[in-house]
């Protein structure tokens, strides 16, 4: 695809102990999240921290149905991004 000038890049990411704002009432709201706006070559940058892994509650029907098959709880470090930009299908990592 083409770079896309004025495209929104929405991100959110857990803490380094893996928690996110809404799960960690000792992080401030909004903590690890932006609102970026591409450039006229469609660039952004980003900063913030190094991503952590973390394990998924088990004792749930999350729980369940990774035992059911045979998955561990562990979620890779990672960002999530929701892309957006007029005349286009948003794309949400």
């Amino acid at each position: 695809g083409r770079p896309i000038e004025g495209a929104t890049c929405d991100f959110w990411g857990a803490n380094g102990d893996g928690l996110y704002d809404i799960q960690d009432e000792s992080q401030p709201a909004f903590n690890n999240r932006g609102v970026y706006t591409t450039d006229e070559e469609g660039r952004y940058v980003i900063m913030t921290i190094r991503p952590q892994f973390y394990g998924l509650p088990m004792d749930g029907p999350v729980g369940t149905l990774l035992e059911a098959t045979n998955r561990r709880g562990m979620r890779p470090a990672h960002l999530h991004f929701i892309v957006s930009a007029p005349g286009h299908h948003p794309l949400t990592t």
